[in-house]
């Protein structure tokens, strides 16, 4: 864990969590971990200007955190929305009004990253925050790729 801290400059880790509460509802989100399996696909979000919230997750945390987001696993998301994105903004600002403005392009471009995993085309900024996908344990990188 701490090579992999190093090599990549971060300074946490988050986990994807799940707290139920009453009437069926349940919060989720992330919680700050100690390390992540360092196995299969990872993201890291950089920040330049707050280097000191540069992170990880797992991909497979953010699938879980994509489909409770969502309720459609990133393949369906983008069966079902990728050929009308319109129609996606309308639906989601329909749905979730009080989303802040430009949500749904973050959420369709985290469907592209996760489902395509190294396609390090879908790399993307949000908030000035960068997402990209590296593979430790398989050696690639998606971030160092042009």
């Amino acid at each position: 864990m701490k090579e992999f801290s190093e090599k990549y400059n971060l300074s946490k880790f988050y986990a994807y969590h799940q707290i139920p509460r009453e009437n069926n509802i349940v919060e989720f989100g992330w919680v700050e971990a100690n390390e992540i399996p360092l196995y299969g696909p990872i993201i890291i979000s950089r920040a330049p200007d707050y280097p000191d919230n540069d992170n990880a997750v797992t991909l497979a945390d953010y699938r879980e955190y994509f489909l409770k987001l969502t309720s459609f696993a990133p393949d369906d998301f983008l069966d079902k929305w990728e050929p009308s994105p319109r129609e996606f903004e309308l639906f989601w600002y329909a749905d979730k009004p009080d989303s802040e403005p430009g949500l749904h392009g973050f959420i369709v471009k985290l469907a592209y990253l996760i489902r395509d995993e190294k396609d390090f085309e879908h790399k993307f900024e949000k908030h000035n925050v960068n997402f990209s996908v590296v593979n430790w344990d398989l050696g690639y990188e998606g971030e160092d790729q042009e």
